[in-house]
């Protein structure tokens, strides 16, 4: 049965919420409202092209690109659009911004993560970061039901 509000979290594994996401009948995995509390800790890759655009509140983006960063910093009303194969990562500014989010096709099949000015699979940055395979499988399970 789906629900009609969906409402799913990525937690860290330090235990830190950095989005929760909410969606109408099952869309989680489509189109959703993000509200943003915290990055994710690095520069990052998505395995799909997305749009977002920024409801409330503004956050800086900087993306990286072969050793090389630009940070700009985006307002209420911005339409972002990125392909699968950016790298980036943001961080709000205030408490939390709110986004829609709109997912595109998937391209590839997960994140890539840099790490000193390196590309590396998802699985082998958290590893390289010093996570547990315990606090791993936490993390990449991150997208299930959140009722907190």
């Amino acid at each position: 049965m789906i629900k009609l509000i969906q409402k799913q979290a990525i937690i860290l594994p330090n235990d830190q919420v950095t989005i929760v996401r909410y969606s109408l009948l099952g869309l989680i995995n489509k189109i959703c409202v993000n509200v943003i509390y915290a990055d994710v800790e690095n520069y990052h890759s998505h395995p799909w092209n997305y749009t977002s655009i920024i409801l409330w509140g503004r956050y800086k983006e900087t993306q990286w690109k072969d050793g090389k960063t630009i940070t700009k910093t985006y307002y209420p009303g911005s339409i972002l659009r990125r392909r699968y194969n950016q790298f980036h990562r943001i961080v709000p500014i205030g408490k939390r911004v709110i986004t829609l989010f709109l997912r595109g096709a998937t391209k590839t099949k997960a994140n890539l993560w840099v790490y000193k000015n390196k590309v590396y699979p998802e699985s082998k940055y958290w590893l390289m970061k010093g996570y547990t395979k315990e606090k791993m499988r936490k993390l990449f399970n991150y997208m299930k039901e959140y009722n907190e």
